[in-house]
């Protein structure tokens, strides 16, 4: 089997893995949207008054991540970078 067919099912595997994530993740926080606006508000980073518009700002970017996924990869990638790195730093 040459490389390059290797490379298109690790990259198809790669796109399916991280929108399953980035769905998954979007379904669980619309499911229990107060808890999660919640959570964000426990981060302590943003005026009250931004709270809400944060949570939505965050959904949003996870559905257009998937939505991109499979057209925009590049752009696509930078977002979920962007994504999981806000993420980090929250943790931190």
């Amino acid at each position: 089997m040459p490389q390059s067919v290797e490379y298109i099912y690790l990259l198809i595997f790669c796109k399916i893995a991280v929108g399953l994530l980035f769905t998954i993740s979007f379904f669980s926080k619309i499911k229990s949207f107060s808890q999660y606006v919640d959570t964000v508000r426990n981060f302590r980073l943003l005026p009250e008054s931004f709270i809400r518009f944060a949570a939505i700002l965050i959904l949003i970017s996870e559905l257009l991540l998937v939505l991109l996924l499979f057209n925009w990869q590049v752009i696509a990638f930078w977002l979920a970078s962007s994504l999981l790195s806000c993420r980090t730093f929250n943790l931190q």
